[in-house]
């Protein structure tokens, strides 16, 4: 008997390798799609509340 193993043996856990690696990938890039608009949204508000404008407080959205 034979230690080695077979090529054969290997082929399916190469493509599952690839699959979890092009699968965290797009996990990447969902959350990067959901972070981005997020961290605008904050920006803007942050520079809506120096200028005062959300009822002349520049506190309005501190919290605690």
């Amino acid at each position: 008997m034979s230690d080695k193993v077979p090529r054969k043996f290997y082929e399916p856990f190469k493509a599952s390798t690839r699959i979890h690696e092009v699968d965290k990938e797009i996990q990447i890039e969902a959350t990067f799609q959901w972070y981005q608009p997020a961290h605008a949204h904050r920006v803007m508000f942050g520079l809506i509340q120096k200028k005062g404008f959300l009822d002349s407080d520049t506190d309005y959205l501190a919290i605690g």
